[in-house]
């Protein structure tokens, strides 16, 4: 063992008795002293002229093998690593949980030199992710070939041997278009396509885990970039096929080291764009055109560095909303993790303990929908924001403040036409009577709620625009909402226009008497980037005795799904995408039934065997959200989830039931719509102090 305390321990031995046998006790014998009566031994760390085994790995499934190659493909693209030098070390993740890997790849000799700092590392790995998933997407013909080294060096020169591998006389190398030719090690199998592994999602956090593991990770300092992934399709599998290898050029410009992939808020002058989503397999990818990247919401709110809401947090404002005699439990958005991070609302809820004044604020972004009749709509996607911050001010009694956006939604679709000499200004300020009258219908307290439009009201807000303008620089707030050279100068300052409603000094009247009051936002994870704007130069524009130092605490919750998928928000501009609270009981049904993406089997033997994948089932996902019995809701969740159980229940039985509460719930929206009048939309717009 080394230790000489160890070995102190072992000299006070008394001498063997007689019959035993050092050497099979696993001891022996050093020294002997008879007079002092003590036996000094030694203990072996391994049988003489034995080796410790040494435990081999088992060679990965042929789907985690794919994925690995096309990370590191897409790795070196984004990164500008040399495909072949960078390695490609695999931990054997996929015996302890299947259908996962992990890599870990050299970044020595990387082209992002200096590296980007560590706040930049989260964007250049979604970068990678997104990389491999284009790879995915493209489904092209993979090729394995086993050549002689000394024709492969002759070739390609030594662009393709990482050190760690093994010298062996022949070479075995995997060819993917357009990307990199690999030599792999012996035993590992490839999938004939590279769209044959299906969707590969990075694992950033490990879930379950009782201490935070990340589990991707770039670390500068060791030179190293590790990933760990899960593939969807585990089990697939298939042979390559034979095909040409890539010419000695082609493999050059693979081996260029060079950055080909620009990612936003890391290259200078780059900035995110929306695009269709790349991590979904092709069935998904199929039903999501008008879709956004799926999201992580975790993940998302470690990265934006905002708070997940713990159960401790839960169960406080539990205790509160039951002090205030606002029910019996939170909102089933709340207990079931829809509204699932938060900025502050620990330090709102102690303003609230003791009985300070606080004032909601939610702002309506976004287009109604024109519905059949040439009307204006708005559809779930609005909704379900707007009950959340309803359903606060019930249990709490709280002081509403709702922003509707007329002047952007100007600046984005404002049209000249050349006919009637005019621009389209007015038909678009009429789409906020309607979006009034759907607010009102929710059951907002006319006393406690004031609804404005930018366009009428920015005039009281002005001094603190002025403010937000002088104190966010053009640098700063261009890579983050995407401004362009040809953006007009309007949408480069509306940000300022809407964080200004966080400030109570915006609201002279509406809040008379409270300078000083903290402002808590309710809103969805696309809106967040607005408000903690607001959040970083509030410090500086609100006097030293404000009790969050003039910031917005902020509750966050996660869009509505749209019907084409799960990874994609509710869309006013796709009529087939969204619901809408005008839509009529037999168009509600048609359209969850005709374009609601499912989950379940296609056949009910199949659908009992393996159950139903409740993650992107649209139908269940409507469910979560607006049925409000937990016991109901769990049992479908089992039943359906599982295919087993007293019931059996095939994606369209879920689809009706989901049709039953959603037509519930608009028919009573649109009974409430009919009792608020055009004339009465200026009551609710009235400039007038609100009740505290």
């Amino acid at each position: 063992f080394g230790s000489r305390y160890f070995m102190r321990w072992l000299v006070t031995w008394r001498r063997a008795p007689v019959g035993w046998n050092s050497r099979t006790a696993g001891l022996f014998k050093l020294s002997h002293h008879p007079k002092a009566g003590v036996t000094t031994y030694r203990v072996p760390m391994e049988e003489p002229g034995k080796k410790k085994e040494k435990k081999v790995a088992p060679p990965p499934p042929a789907s985690i093998s794919t994925a690995a190659l096309l990370i590191r493909a897409a790795a070196s693209k984004v990164l500008g690593l040399r495909p072949g030098r960078c390695g490609g070390d695999l931990q054997p993740t996929w015996t302890a949980d299947p259908g996962t890997g992990k890599i870990t790849l050299s970044l020595e000799g990387c082209a992002r030199d200096p590296f980007p700092k560590e706040s930049a590392h989260l964007a250049l790995l979604k970068a990678i992710e997104t990389s491999t998933n284009d790879a995915v997407q493209a489904d092209v013909a993979l090729s394995l070939v086993e050549l002689p080294r000394s024709e492969v060096e002759q070739r390609y020169g030594d662009a393709l041997f990482h050190g760690k591998m093994q010298n062996r006389e022949n070479v075995i190398l995997v060819y993917v278009p357009g990307m990199a030719l690999i030599e792999v090690p012996e035993g590992w199998s490839v999938l004939p396509s590279s769209g044959a592994c299906g969707a590969i999602s990075f694992v950033y956090v490990e879930d379950g885990a009782k201490k935070e593991k990340v589990e991707s990770v770039i670390a500068v300092k060791k030179k190293q970039l590790t990933i760990k992934f899960r593939v969807v399709n585990v089990d697939a599998s298939g042979s390559t096929s034979a095909s040409d290898l890539p010419s000695a050029e082609q493999v050059r410009e693979f081996d260029s080291g060079t950055a080909l992939v620009s990612v936003a808020g890391v290259d200078h002058g780059v900035v995110e764009q929306v695009k269709p989503s790349t991590t979904l397999t092709p069935e998904q990818a199929a039903a999501d055109a008008f879709g956004r990247n799926i999201v992580d919401f975790k993940a998302l709110a470690v990265d934006t560095g905002a708070d997940l809401i713990s159960d401790e947090l839960l169960a406080r404002f539990e205790r509160l909303v039951i002090g205030r005699g606002g029910g019996e439990r939170c909102h089933r958005l709340f207990r079931r993790g829809f509204v699932f991070a938060h900025r502050d609302f620990d330090k709102i809820l102690t303003l609230m303990e003791q009985r300070k004044p606080v004032y909601l604020l939610h702002s309506c972004r976004g287009y109604p929908t024109v519905d059949k009749n040439g009307s204006q709509a708005m559809h779930l996607g609005n909704f379900v924001p707007l009950q959340i911050t309803k359903w606060m001010q019930d249990a709490l009694g709280l002081p509403v403040v709702i922003q509707l956006h007329d002047d952007e939604n100007y600046l984005k679709e404002g049209q000249w036409d050349d006919d009637s000499k005019s621009d389209n200004m007015e038909l678009l300020k009429s789409v906020i009577t309607e979006q009034v009258r759907h607010i009102a219908a929710c059951g907002f307290d006319k006393a406690k709620t004031f609804i404005f439009s930018n366009l009428e009201y920015t005039g009281h807000m002005y001094p603190n625009v002025v403010r937000l303008w002088k104190s966010i620089t053009y640098e700063t707030a261009a890579p983050i909402f995407g401004f362009k050279g040809d953006t007009n100068v309007g949408l480069c300052g509306f940000p300022a226009v809407q964080a200004a409603a966080t400030f109570a000094s915006s609201f002279p009247v509406p809040l008379a008497g409270h300078d000083n009051v903290s402002c808590l936002v309710t809103c969805t994870t696309d809106h967040d980037v607005y408000f903690r704007i607001a959040r970083a130069v509030a410090p500086r524009l609100v006097s030293c005795g404000h009790p969050l130092e003039g910031k917005p605490a902020m509750l966050i919750s996660k869009f509505t799904p749209g019907l084409q998928g799960v990874s994609s928000g509710m869309s006013a501009s796709e009529v087939n995408s969204a619901i809408n609270l005008t839509d009529t009981a037999a168009e509600i049904e048609t359209k969850l039934s005709k374009y609601a993406f499912s989950g379940g089997q296609v056949l009910s033997v199949d659908q009992r065997k393996f159950g139903g994948n409740l993650s992107i089932d649209l139908a269940f996902q409507f469910l979560t959200i607006f049925l409000d019995d937990d016991v109901e809701l769990e049992n479908v969740a089992r039943e359906y989830g599982t295919g087993q159980g007293d019931s059996f229940w095939s994606s369209g039985q879920v689809k009706k039931k989901a049709v039953s509460v959603l037509q519930k719930i608009i028919s009573e929206h649109q009974d409430n719509l009919t009792r608020v009048t055009k004339e009465e939309t200026r009551e609710w717009m009235a400039v007038r102090p609100l009740q505290f």
